[in-house]
């Protein structure tokens, strides 16, 4: 991925990620608005289950959604703390991402200030129809648990993506996902 925000107090999914074992490496080749700026290079993976808390979630906070999704597909159980913030976004997060999990057929625990993810590494997770709560993370982060989905899922609610991301099934696409928005952009 190229044009990927590259400063390291603002890129706490990828150490994130490199935790749980991704093969993820972020090159920076420039600067923009006077932050780095450069390309993102992934690998296949077996991803392990981690605890993830403290300053590494502080500066991953928006990103907890799509890492709970990754701690979907770890081996063994991923905890993540100190995330207290995710209950006053554009959803509660936590309870959102636990819901969404679920339907997933993800066994997971809704804690105080995150979650405790039971990761399901070695079979397809059930297909699903969830609700992204008007939330434009949760409805990325249902989107890419859909695609390790046993069959067709669906996400209600994918026009909040365009807060943060309106390319997002375009681009999705392109990495070869099979991704269609249907009416409205409502499914």
């Amino acid at each position: 991925m190229r044009g990927v925000g590259t400063n390291p107090t603002r890129a706490g999914f990828i150490d994130a990620a490199r935790t749980m074992g991704a093969n993820i490496e972020a090159v920076t080749t420039g600067d923009a608005l006077d932050e780095p700026v450069g390309e993102l290079h992934a690998a296949g993976s077996s991803l392990n289950g981690a605890t993830l808390a403290g300053e590494l979630v502080a500066r991953s906070i928006d990103e907890i959604p799509v890492l709970a999704a990754l701690a979907a597909r770890a081996r063994g159980v991923t905890r993540i703390a100190d995330a207290r913030e995710l209950r006053v976004k554009e959803s509660d997060r936590v309870a959102a991402m636990v819901r969404v999990l679920r339907a997933f057929g993800v066994g997971c625990e809704e804690l105080a200030d995150g979650l405790v993810v039971e990761g399901r590494p070695d079979a397809p997770l059930r297909a699903a129809d969830v609700d992204a709560e008007g939330d434009h993370r949760i409805a990325m982060s249902a989107a890419i648990l859909g695609l390790c989905a046993e069959g067709p899922s669906r996400v209600r609610g994918v026009d909040a993506i365009a807060t943060s991301f309106p390319r997002f099934a375009g681009t999705m696409r392109a990495l070869g996902a099979r991704m269609r928005v249907t009416a409205g952009a409502e499914s």
